[in-house]
């Protein structure tokens, strides 16, 4: 079960000019934080530290469209690893 391996799923929904990122604690589904970012280098890297911030702990990033709007995210976070 996710929510024995993780404590929180970082949700985005992507748009062509910014994404909507929600911090999400598996164990309850709460949502615990919502963020805007735009969709550039400088907003990607605004999503990580966001992400550093509010789930500090175990996490998976869910990104829609990871080949289309949030494929520069997606890209992002692989080579921030």
């Amino acid at each position: 079960m996710l929510a024995d391996e993780l404590d929180y799923v970082i949700g985005v929904d992507t748009h062509r000019d910014q994404h909507t990122l929600a911090v999400v604690a598996t164990g309850t589904g709460a949502v615990l934080a919502q963020v805007v970012v735009e969709t550039s280098t400088r907003g990607y890297a605004a999503a990580l530290r966001f992400a550093s911030r509010k789930a500090s702990g175990a996490r998976v990033w869910a990104v829609e469209g990871a080949g289309h709007y949030g494929a520069g995210l997606t890209r992002y976070l692989a080579q921030a690893r």
